[in-house]
């Protein structure tokens, strides 16, 4: 019998779960296409059955996300390796934001 498909809000929850239960974090970039490409498997890599996937407990950890970049290390890693931001200056904008929660 061939497996029912799942429906986006089951998608979402299984993303949200994986995410949680590993401690990683969720970009929103690009957060609906997964949602609506991952029904016949992993959406960047065919050869994966599923996404979330299992290699990304892996890559995460190693690489500070995933293959497809949905899941990553923490935002801080997000921003480094994708918006390009130094070490220095990141370390401005954490000082920036604790000023602003005082």
């Amino acid at each position: 019998m061939k497996k029912k498909p799942k429906s986006a809000n089951a998608m979402r929850r299984a993303i949200c779960d994986f995410a949680s239960k590993h401690g990683f974090v969720i970009i929103p970039k690009g957060y609906d296409y997964y949602v609506k490409n991952m029904a016949s498997g992993c959406p960047c890599d065919q050869t994966r059955p599923s996404c979330p996937c299992p290699e990304a407990v892996i890559e995460v950890p190693r690489d500070g996300h995933c293959l497809c970049r949905l899941f990553w290390e923490s935002y801080d890693t997000f921003k480094k390796k994708s918006l390009g931001l130094s070490e220095a200056r990141m370390a401005k904008l954490r000082q920036q934001r604790k000023r602003d929660a005082d």
